[in-house]
């Protein structure tokens, strides 16, 4: 081999050489920022504070006895490829520890067994759904439980999106097969479909809702058909919580603004970022509303506006597909009034119908331990017979 041969081969080590200390620093870097994000949004207090509130979810021990638990992968995420190349996956994968990707995943009984995100009303409506005269016999359900990226990640419209279409894919091509590992041989009727969301998950049901009526993902998929929508405490375009309490605890508008500003100061610094699944039980997320009480939530969260989404949406929208928008009027995350307004402006600019119902003298997602009410029977039973 030539000297010239030997000396190409001598840098081309070097560079590579080079090429994984930058990244591997780069991980030292991201696993310490971490840390430290971490540390500003789970103060001690605040985590018990929050696992009282949340222990007593009605809708889990109803998930837990009389469902199967499954949970599958749906779509995993990465960090941005010009941040950490593909090639380099596997050197940070060893500095971290951990894999530098987040695995978004569907379980088929609905929620964990924590948090207020499993509605009661939801999930007792499809236990009890045999029941029911005027339903078929032998007629059953399936939950899905849905994960996505969350903050103090930054999170953009086009990930959600993503991360949306590849769900509603998931499901499409592989229920059945699921079904059928449980031993459950069903026919799964795709023009039956209801989508329910809490919160944040109230926006993501409304993205769902859109793309599911997009002709891109129609395609080879005739009868799949959403006949209703149910939204509680929907966070529409922007959270803006005043200064009071998260979970019993006080927080001021100056330690929230300090420590938003501490998040977002990390946030630019960091070399890359790691996505965060939503589906596992809350952790790394007792800060939730920091960014709301300091204002600053539009930093973090660059999505698309609520009313935005169906308007992109607009000329493909079924509108057979029936609204429930439940909003609690002492929400300090979402103002009941512009709720209020956007029910409005579904029913008069995109002709929909709408059912709003304000929940009296209830905080946000308070609702969640509500029982089967007469009313939620009705309003699925008649988006059913239509």
């Amino acid at each position: 081999m030539t000297d010239p041969a030997l000396q190409a081969i001598g840098r081309t080590k070097k560079y590579i050489f080079q090429h994984c200390d930058k990244y591997l620093n780069a991980a030292r870097q991201v696993r310490s920022l971490n840390d430290e994000i971490f540390a500003i949004f789970n103060p001690i207090d605040n985590q018990e504070a929050a696992r009282r509130v949340c222990v007593d979810n009605k809708a889990a021990h109803i998930l837990r006895d009389e469902f199967i638990q499954q949970e599958f992968g749906y779509y995993t995420v990465y960090p941005e490829e010009d941040k950490l190349p593909r090639s380099m996956r596997t050197i940070v994968e060893a500095e971290l520890g951990h894999s530098p990707s987040t695995t978004l995943k569907v379980a088929t009984c609905g929620e964990p067994l924590y948090g207020p995100w499993a509605y009661l009303e939801d999930v007792q409506w499809s236990n009890e759904l045999r029941s029911y005269p005027s339903r078929e016999k032998d007629i059953t359900s399936v939950l899905i439980g849905v994960g996505y990226p969350l903050a103090p990640s930054r999170v953009t419209k086009e990930q959600q999106v993503a991360c949306t279409r590849q769900c509603l894919q998931w499901c499409w091509h592989n229920l059945t097969g699921v079904l059928k590992s449980m031993g459950i041989n069903a026919d799964i009727k795709w023009d039956y479909v209801s989508i329910s969301g809490v919160s944040f998950g109230s926006y993501m049901a409304i993205l769902a809702y859109s793309l599911s009526n997009s002709p891109d993902f129609n395609e080879g998929r005739e009868g799949f058909r959403v006949r209703n929508v149910i939204l509680n405490d929907l966070v529409v375009d922007e959270q803006r919580r005043e200064p009071n309490d998260y979970v019993g605890l006080p927080i001021s508008r100056k330690k929230a603004t300090k420590d938003a500003q501490d998040v977002l100061e990390r946030l630019e610094r960091m070399p890359f970022e790691i996505p965060r699944s939503g589906s596992k039980p809350p952790t790394f997320m007792y800060g939730a509303p920091v960014f709301p009480i300091s204002h600053q939530f539009p930093n973090l969260m660059v999505l698309t506006q609520a009313v935005q989404i169906l308007k992109d949406a607009s000329a493909h929208l079924d509108r057979s597909t029936r609204f429930w928008i439940r909003q609690a009027t002492e929400d300090r995350f979402v103002n009941p009034k512009v709720m209020e307004a956007f029910a409005m402006e579904m029913r008069e600019i995109y002709d929909m119908e709408v059912h709003f119902q304000f929940e009296k003298g209830r905080m946000h997602v308070e609702s969640y331990n509500a029982p089967l009410s007469p009313e939620y029977i009705f309003f699925v039973e008649a988006s059913f017979l239509g």
